[in-house]
């Protein structure tokens, strides 16, 4: 991947999940980021959007958790309502600082 580069990929591949929180997903089987990183090794950090993926990463591949770096930016689900539209653009927009 050329520098600079973002891309979007789900710790998730698929689950069991009834509703749409992701504290209710149950039987996760994740998707192959070990790979994802193996063959694209200049990947550096992980962008997570909010804790549950974070969680879900860390369980899953305690090995890559020790090796990238981490950042955790709040969910954009309309079900994360602590944080406004507005404070969640802000802080997605800082994303741009850690590239």
């Amino acid at each position: 991947m050329p520098a600079g580069w973002v891309a979007l990929w789900d710790v998730v591949a698929e689950c069991e999940r009834p509703g749409s929180l992701d504290s209710a997903i149950r039987g996760e089987k994740p998707n192959d980021l070990a790979g994802l990183v193996r063959r694209h090794p200049r990947i550096h950090t992980v962008v997570f959007n909010g804790q549950p993926a974070h969680r879900l990463f860390g369980r899953h591949f305690p090995a890559l958790a020790q090796t990238l770096r981490q950042v955790v930016l709040p969910s954009t689900s309309p079900a994360h309502a602590r944080l406004s539209l507005a404070a969640k653009r802000k802080a997605w927009s800082q994303l741009l600082s850690f590239l």
